[in-house]
């Protein structure tokens, strides 16, 4: 693949190769994207998913991960509740642990 010449060259912005990740995303699963892109000599790595925004995409556009981490955050917070619950605190002190 060709490389590629981003606009923010000439204004001082810099590429952060750990945080910038290559996800395809592709309504047609019989096409396979499997070469590297390269921006200002930098090879950015293809990945399966990423954080956009508080939502994680994936390359099959199932959202399958950002469901899940929804669901192990909302566990994770029900098990608070429920201990915080079980030890005697009022109702207004678990409302103020769930906001």
């Amino acid at each position: 693949m060709q490389s590629y010449k981003h606009p923010s060259d000439g204004n001082e912005m810099l590429l952060n190769r750990e945080k910038t990740v290559v996800v395809n995303t592709n309504l047609y699963r019989g096409i396979n994207f499997e070469d590297d892109i390269t921006v200002n000599n930098t090879t950015i790595i293809l990945g399966t998913e990423t954080k956009l925004l508080g939502v994680t995409i994936d390359d099959k556009s199932y959202f399958r991960s950002h469901i899940n981490n929804l669901i192990a955050k909302s566990n994770c917070r029900i098990y608070l509740l429920r201990q915080l619950n079980t030890s005697g605190m009022n109702t207004d002190g678990l409302q103020k642990f769930y906001v």
